[in-house]
């Protein structure tokens, strides 16, 4: 028996339709192909063309020939600041497509990017800014070292920080404290958000109450960025930052906070601890500031620091205290802060086996009040609260809890301040003193706790 070799008929006319079927589909892509190139060889053909015919033009329009030539428009542009008379010139390509080119009746000089001068760049008034007058704004200046400032422009933008950061940045940058920049203080420019960009340095921030809410505890850097007449950008230059401190109730009797205190710090540094918006009144002795990467910066207090200014006092006094507890006695009773005239206890503040008292005049006549929360090691907000009219009150606001007593407050003797903060038996880490000559209402109460849980990181409950 034969072996069959070679395709059958069915075979050959099988392939030579899967065949027919290739063919028609790659043909037509194959001639499309053909004819883009072709018309990109016209489309090549015509611009090159249109450029030889431009730049003959471009000679015609210097040397001021033939300005009635259609394709010629006189124009006038005004470039940083200066007035330049030219024409412009048409030059059509294909169909409606043009190329565009103005050639200047005068040569305008190229100048280089300018320079910054170093440390010209600053912001007013400059920080810590300690609250907000209605229609305060900031406004940043600069220097560039070339006179001429008609060539060139400059951008001017505003920044600010990442919340989270201290309100202190040391001035000088050493061994000591490089670590710190991004984790305790903020890092220009990777730590910092543009929140404003002009042409025009005297736009500034304006009516800066607007921005306390989104900007409060957090730094504003100004900065500049010189452009050459060419487009060219040079270094962008920083401010120093300003601190916005932000406190929603402006105008206490006293504030201090160890956020703000502008000194490095180390375990063996002791340093006043002074009020922020009054400078002469400080502490009478010096203080140990610390900081820990959980906690922040606060002020350790395991002995009794005081404020002898005699600072006056009004018929009512609004007191708000950030603390935490480090001692690990159930049992042991410790001085927050307390105030007196003397020999005579004005109001106390402790942490009593837990829990928090608040003391109203002498031992043989007090009104006290105690809260039901036992208190742990966290960070918490205190709010005292001392009226004398129309009817007597006191309050005290801890956490979800609030106490109160109606009566009789004349036992208060409100007339000066001395002000004690902790003890020799107190083991504490203090961030926040702040006291109001003043009722604050819940709502506002409420605000300047917002305030302090965000800057201190404290969840409110």
């Amino acid at each position: 028996m034969k072996s069959r070799k070679g395709l059958t008929l069915i075979e050959v006319l099988l392939s030579l339709f899967l065949i027919g079927i290739i063919a028609a589909t790659f043909i037509p892509a194959i001639f499309s192909n053909f004819s883009m190139v072709f018309k990109a060889k016209d489309i090549t053909e015509n611009i090159f063309a249109a450029k030889q015919n431009m730049e003959r033009a471009m000679e015609l329009a210097r040397r001021e020939e033939n300005k009635s030539d259609p394709r010629f428009t006189s124009k006038s542009f005004t470039l940083f600041g200066k007035t330049i008379d030219g024409t412009l010139i048409h030059q059509p390509i294909s169909g409606d497509k043009k190329i565009v080119a103005y050639v200047p009746n005068e040569s305008v000089p190229v100048h280089e990017v300018p320079r910054i001068k170093s440390g010209s760049v600053s912001i007013s008034p400059s920080g810590p800014i300690y609250g907000f007058l209605l229609g305060q704004s900031l406004t940043g200046s600069e220097g560039i070292l070339e006179s001429n400032s008609n060539y060139y422009m400059k951008i001017f933008n505003w920044y600010v920080s990442k919340p989270g950061f201290e309100g202190f940045i040391p001035e000088n940058i050493d061994n000591t404290n490089e670590g710190y920049f991004g984790r305790r203080y903020p890092q220009w420019p990777q730590d910092y958000i543009k929140i404003k960009s002009s042409y025009s340095k005297i736009d500034g921030l304006n009516s800066l109450e607007k921005y306390v809410e989104d900007y409060q505890g957090r730094h504003i850097v100004f900065s500049v960025i010189p452009v050459s007449t060419i487009g060219k950008y040079g270094t962008e230059i920083p401010s120093q930052p300003v601190y916005l401190i932000g406190l929603p109730i402006l105008n206490p009797l006293i504030h201090l906070d160890v956020d703000t205190i502008q000194e490095e710090i180390n375990d063996e540094k002791l340093l006043y601890w002074s009020d922020i918006s009054k400078d002469r009144i400080k502490t009478n002795e010096k203080i140990k500031i610390k900081y820990d990467e959980e906690l922040g910066k606060f002020a350790e207090i395991n002995n009794k620091v005081t404020i002898s200014e005699n600072l006056p006092l009004g018929e009512d006094i609004t007191i708000f205290i950030v603390f935490n507890n480090t001692s690990l006695e159930v049992d042991k009773i410790q001085n927050l802060v307390n105030s007196s005239l003397g020999d005579n206890l004005e109001w106390q503040l402790n942490m009593n086996k837990g829990k928090i008292e608040f003391i109203i005049g002498k031992e043989e006549n007090q009104i006290k009040l105690n809260t039901e929360t036992f208190f742990d090691n966290n960070k918490h907000i205190l709010v005292g609260q001392i009226s004398k009219s129309p009817n007597g009150e006191v309050k005290l606001f801890v956490d979800n809890e609030v106490i109160s007593f109606v009566g009789n407050t004349n036992i208060y003797s409100n007339s000066l301040l001395n002000l004690t903060i902790g003890s020799e038996n107190s083991e504490l880490n203090m961030y926040e003193i702040i006291i109001y000559n003043s009722i604050l209402s819940e709502e506002q109460i409420d605000s300047v706790k917002n305030y302090l849980s965000m800057k201190h990181k404290i969840e409110l409950k």
